[in-house]
């Protein structure tokens, strides 16, 4: 099992989002577990671009989704 970690921080996980994704691409992985970090601003931001990432749309939520 590979492990890519990313720091606490939600400036420093931006700076390094972007590498961390390519390394995974690299290693081919079959799975990806991701914790996005809480809160809003550079948080919501990081946590549009995994969503984007991952082939979930655009990454706003849709209140009118009802999947189940």
């Amino acid at each position: 099992m590979d492990w890519l970690s990313l720091p606490p921080d939600a400036p420093t996980q931006a700076r390094q989002l972007y590498q961390r994704l390519r390394d995974a691409d690299a290693l081919r992985l079959d799975v990806l577990v991701v914790v996005p970090p809480a809160g809003d601003g550079l948080a919501a931001a990081l946590q549009d671009r995994l969503r984007r990432a991952a082939g979930l749309g655009d990454g706003i939520a849709d209140a009118s989704d009802s999947s189940s």
